[in-house]
């Protein structure tokens, strides 16, 4: 062995270990901060890790919200043009609907004139054809001027006219009173086939066949016992007009007294046929036609 080698060395080594301790004295405090500063740059990334995970994870939400409100919107937007479209199909439905009411209003309201010039027409010349019969009436019944006259001084022996009222519309004829002789003048209608068989006589009476009021304010029905000679709200006398008006359909005559308007109406039994007819003594005279 060197001992005088081993001897430097020895002095020498307590200078390299002073040195060392020196060193890693010093260099510690460093390495303990730098390793601090490391674990909170750790931290402080995986902080900013998680938040960018955060928001990366609303982002992702945020952009499926948007997706459904865009799908929800153009759902919103197609829902509305069809809901557009059906309430547009629906107005021109009724404006077709419409259309065709008025055009039906039209048709009706047409129809509805036509019948009513045909019933003016058919009242016309049921006016100028009416005529008093020289055979449906009692022998002491006197018919002249054309059949337009009535006359019968005696007791209550009646006269109808030739033609029938018709059993559909309204009917309305005229009389004019020229004399009541004993103010038991009666006016109306009759049912041919009762009247005939009682010889024209005392047609009044119950189940008679006639209809009739008489110039002294008395009424008197076929068919209803209980109106038999009950009062009228009006009497006639000479030269009134006594305008009559029969409905067969309706079901009742009607008599207005033209110069007050006073009116009275009575039911009519619609099963038999009809004709204008006078009952009684008087003097009358069946009118062409009827002012208003």
């Amino acid at each position: 062995m060197n001992f005088p080698a081993l001897n430097s060395i020895l002095q020498v080594r307590p200078l390299g270990f002073n040195f060392t301790n020196e060193v890693v004295t010093e260099i510690t405090p460093l390495i303990d901060q730098f390793v601090l500063l490391n674990q909170g740059k750790k931290e402080q990334f995986e902080l900013a890790q998680r938040k960018n995970s955060e928001l990366q994870k609303n982002l992702e939400e945020f952009k499926e919200i948007k997706k459904n409100e865009q799908i929800n919107y153009e759902k919103l937007i197609k829902d509305y043009h069809n809901l557009l479209q059906k309430k547009e199909q629906e107005i021109k439905q009724l404006l077709h609907t419409q259309t065709v009411l008025i055009e039906d209003q039209q048709v009706i309201k047409q129809k509805q004139e036509n019948i009513i010039q045909a019933q003016q027409l058919h009242t016309s010349i049921f006016f100028n054809s009416l005529t008093f019969s020289e055979t449906y009436k009692h022998s002491d019944c006197q018919v002249s001027q054309n059949g337009k006259l009535f006359y019968n001084k005696g007791l209550f022996y009646s006269c109808l006219c030739d033609q029938a009222i018709p059993n559909q519309g309204i009917v309305r004829f005229g009389y004019l009173i020229q004399d009541i002789v004993t103010n038991q003048t009666m006016v109306g209608i009759g049912a041919r086939e009762i009247i005939s068989k009682s010889g024209y006589t005392n047609i009044q009476n119950s189940g008679k066949g006639a209809y009739l009021i008489m110039s002294s304010g008395y009424c008197f029905s076929h068919h209803q016992k209980e109106k038999y000679h009950n009062s009228i709200p009006f009497t006639f006398s000479n030269n009134d007009i006594i305008i009559i008006e029969v409905d067969i359909l309706k079901q009742y005559i009607k008599w207005i007294k033209q110069s007050t308007k006073q009116s009275f109406l009575l039911e009519i039994d619609p099963h038999y046929e009809y004709y204008p007819c006078i009952n009684g003594p008087g003097r009358v005279e069946i009118l062409n036609e009827i002012s208003p």
